[in-house]
């Protein structure tokens, strides 16, 4: 069984240095457990499924259904919007809708299409319970991405199957980013392409 330990921790926001801290372990530990080398001990797994907010089962990758402990809905940065294409989000004033990256707007249950600069807060269901990984803090300004040396890339407006595959952590280089897969996107589609997101592996 495919254990999910580096999946719930990017789904609940953390990073592997923040899980070190929390758990008073190193860092190379975390990663063990995240690139499957080691398991943690029972007592560790349960404290990792409540610093996750996930079920024990969900962190082993056992069959059945992997919820998270909180249904609660999250607010979505305006910016972030696009990477939800197909998704259901919550609007506070018109309810239920699904995002439409590629025109830019919210499809809502009356059959409304409303730009997304005219929604008001967006909300969408915990990563953990939604199609793919999300990020919820604003992306990096496009003017900012060469201050770093590695981030976290989402494509905008593909299909979840398609995002999962191709988000992750990419290295930055002058006019790219580009994965171990050599899977690359560029700076000029950023925005309408991909957007990226900071984090440490």
């Amino acid at each position: 069984m495919p254990y999910r330990f580096k999946e719930a921790m990017l789904q609940a926001g953390y990073s592997v240095a923040q899980v070190a801290d929390a758990l008073q372990v190193s860092e190379i530990t975390v990663r063990s457990w995240n690139n499957h080398h080691k398991k943690p001990p029972i007592d560790t797994l349960c404290r990792l499924a409540d610093l996750y907010n996930v079920t024990t089962d969900y962190l082993l990758g056992r069959p059945g259904p992997s919820q998270a402990l909180s249904l609660q809905a999250r607010p979505v940065p305006a910016e972030s919007l696009r990477l939800l294409h197909g998704c259901p989000v919550w609007e506070e004033r018109n309810g239920w809708g699904l995002v439409d990256a590629i025109r830019q707007q919210i499809l809502f249950v009356d059959g409304r299409a409303v730009p997304f600069p005219d929604t008001a807060q967006v909300s969408a269901l915990p990563p953990a319970l939604a199609m793919g990984y999300y990020p919820l803090e604003k992306p990096i300004p496009h003017s900012g991405l060469g201050r770093h040396g590695q981030v976290w890339v989402s494509p905008v407006g593909v299909p979840p199957d398609i995002q999962r595959e191709l988000q992750g952590w990419y290295h930055v280089h002058d006019r790219y980013v580009e994965n171990e897969l050599r899977q690359r996107f560029y700076f000029d589609n950023y925005g309408s392409k991909w957007l990226a997101f900071e984090g440490e592996l």
